[in-house]
Order: C-alpha cells, then sequence, then structure tokens
C-alpha cells in the first residue's frame, strides 16, 4: 500500500484488502521490534555462511559457525529463520556401490583373507581401479601395489574398463615383459632392440638357436625375482613413523592439509571443531578429546574445555585470559595450574 500510494486513494486500499485505515496508519508509523532487528541480522549471517558453504551447510553447522563469530544463537531459532526465508542445504548423494556381486560368473576364492602385512618384497601385489572425472569424461586409473613396501609398480590410465585398457596393461609395467622377437625380416631388428627385447631371432632359426634364446629369457627372469626376494623391508625400529607434521581434515568435501606449525588455537563448537590459523579456518567434525590425545603434547595443550592452543603461538597472559595471534581465549580454572607450569 505504501509503494502504490501515489497511484490509489489510501481508503480505496484499505476497503479492497479489508483493513483498517486507523490499523494501517499504526503500522506506519510503528519501528521493527528489537526482535525482528536482531532475526534479519542473524538471517543475513546466515545467507552468508550458506553461500560461503556453496548451499551445503544445514542449520547444525550454520549455528556452530555463527557461535565462531561470537553470534549466540539457539539451532531452532536458526532453523525457524532458514525456514521462513526458504534456505535449504544441498542434499549431498550418498555413496553408491558400484560393485555388483549378484553374477553367474566364477567368484575368487579370498587368498588374501585382510594380512595386509608383507615381510618381502614380490610377495603380495594387490590392484585397484578408480574414476577421475575430467573435462573431457572420465579416466580410469588402474594401480599394482606390492604390499610390503606400498609402492606402485605398475599403472596403467584409460577412457574404458576394457581389461586390455587397463589390467594388462598395469600388468606388464608391474612384471616386467620377457620378449623374444622371431621374425623373417631383418629390418625389424632395430626397432625390436628399441623395445628392450631380450633376443632377436630370424627365421628360419634352429631349435638350438630357440632354446638360447629361451635360456636367456629364463636367467633373466629368475635373475630380477631373486632380487626382489633378496630385498626385506627395514626392521621395526627403522619404519617407526616420524613425528607428526599435518592433520588430514576432512571439511566441505575437500581433504586439507594442515600443518601443525600454522595452528593458532582448536575450538570445540559441540560435534565440531574450528581450526584457527593465520590464514583463516576450517570447520569439520571431530572433537577435542580425540585431538589431544593425537597432537604432540610437547606442541599444543588444552586451556579450557573448549580451547586447544598451540604452545609457541601464546603471547602473554592477563588474568585468566591469553593473548593467542588476534585473539583473546579464556583459560579455564581446571587447566590453570597446568598452564602456569608448562608455558609460564
Amino acid at each position: 500500500m505504501k509503494d502504490h500510494s501515489s497511484l490509489f486513494a489510501i481508503e480505496k486500499m484499505c476497503k479492497v484488502l479489508k483493513i483498517s485505515r486507523s490499523g494501517y496508519y499504526s503500522w506506519l508509523k510503528n519501528k521493527p521490534s528489537k526482535r525482528e532487528v536482531e532475526n534479519q541480522e542473524i538471517l543475513d549471517q546466515i545467507r552468508q555462511i550458506h553461500h560461503e558453504s556453496r548451499k551445503i551447510y544445514g542449520s547444525p553447522r550454520i549455528t556452530a559457525e555463527l557461535r565462531s563469530r561470537d553470534i549466540s544463537v539457539s539451532r531452532p531459532r536458526v532453523a525457524r529463520l532458514m525456514k521462513k526465508a526458504n534456505i535449504r542445504s544441498k542434499a549431498v548423494k550418498k555413496f553408491k556401490v558400484t560393485t555388483n556381486s549378484k553374477h553367474h560368473y566364477r567368484i575368487m576364492s579370498n587368498k588374501l583373507n585382510r594380512a595386509f602385512k608383507v615381510d618381502r618384497i614380490g610377495k603380495v601385489w594387490v590392484s585397484d581401479i578408480t574414476y577421475i572425472p575430467t573435462v573431457q569424461g572420465w579416466l580410469y586409473l588402474t594401480i599394482i601395489m606390492d604390499l610390503a613396501d606400498r609402492r606402485i609398480i605398475g599403472w596403467s590410465i584409460s577412457d574404458s574398463l576394457k581389461t586390455s585398457d587397463t589390467v594388462i596393461p598395469a600388468w606388464n609395467m608391474a612384471r616386467g615383459p620377457a620378449v623374444i622377437f622371431a621374425t623373417a625380416y631383418d629390418r625389424y631388428s632395430v626397432e625390436g632392440y628399441e623395445l628392450s627385447v631380450i633376443d632377436y631371432l630370424l627365421k628360419p632359426f634352429s631349435f638350438t638357436r630357440f632354446m638360447q634364446a629361451v635360456n636367456k629369457a629364463i636367467e633373466l627372469i629368475e635373475l630380477r625375482y631373486k632380487s626382489k626376494k633378496e630385498k626385506t623391508l627395514p626392521s621395526t625400529s627403522q619404519n617407526t613413523p616420524g613425528p607428526l607434521e599435518f592433520l588430514l581434515i576432512n571439511a566441505d568435501h575437500k581433504l586439507y592439509r594442515l600443518y601443525l606449525k600454522d595452528i593458532l588455537y582448536i575450538q570445540s563448537m559441540k560435534e565440531y571443531v574450528v581450526y584457527f590459523t593465520d590464514q583463516g579456518k576450517v570447520m569439520a567434525l571431530g572433537s577435542l578429546k580425540s585431538l589431544e590425545e593425537k597432537l604432540p603434547s610437547t606442541d599444543f595443550i588444552r586451556i579450557h574445555k573448549s580451547y586447544i592452543v598451540a604452545k609457541n603461538k601464546v603471547k602473554s597472559l592477563e588474568g585468566n585470559q591469553l593473548d593467542i595471534g588476534d585473539s583473546v581465549l579464556p583459560l579455564g580454572g581446571n587447566y590453570r595450574t597446568e598452564v602456569m607450569v608448562k608455558l609460564f
């Protein structure tokens, strides 16, 4: 009515809309309530967070993000505002199993039986095929890995799932083919040796000459596999993993490598944790309890039920507050003694 008051009389519009003139003028003079102003401010933040998350976040994660921005709000309130503004999280498709086990083909027995610890190179190889999306379509990566040292010893990339394009090229790369070239044309001799053939037989050749080539191939294969078998893994003491340098964090359908040296502090937000660095922050599912067990105690310390901080990032302590980066964090009473002993 206000927008169309220059075109139509207020009295006529009130009759059409079946409202009183006094009610309209009363509404016109009233200002939005404090609650309405707060809701609008929160809604603006919700829209921003929803856009930044590529429309994936729902009310729980948006609530956690709002609280990390020092906006005190309950999840039901966020849910009501999102529903009123028709803001919804984009549903992520659930993982779909593509392996078809319901068939009448021969099923091989499980010889490995999850025995993934192998003590000798060349004893057990495992293989898998994965899909890689590209602009021009799907590619299929086939790999063969030696379980002893976890090295990729054979691989192939193809645009089809044909065995001739996936498994066989990877297998040939892994085992290293032993080829004897037999031909009636001597002009192929140079090309044959360019392919690293073991021997070159020009027709017609005698059986003795053929056996010489075969024995040469057998000796090479035996030598190749003998060297692999003699190569053993390092002892357990040599295989001890080094100090933890980074965390792998799954957030927003991405896998982040977050180096410990870059972390300022970590904040708990119920079922989520927020990692703060100089470059920004990352929020992911997790708990401070599990992180406290994983992070090295020489570099990190818990200062509050909701905070773990990097020791070398703490600037000062004033009362019950720690100065870290551009933030001031509370020091919990239950943690004060330990913090004073280990930091100051």
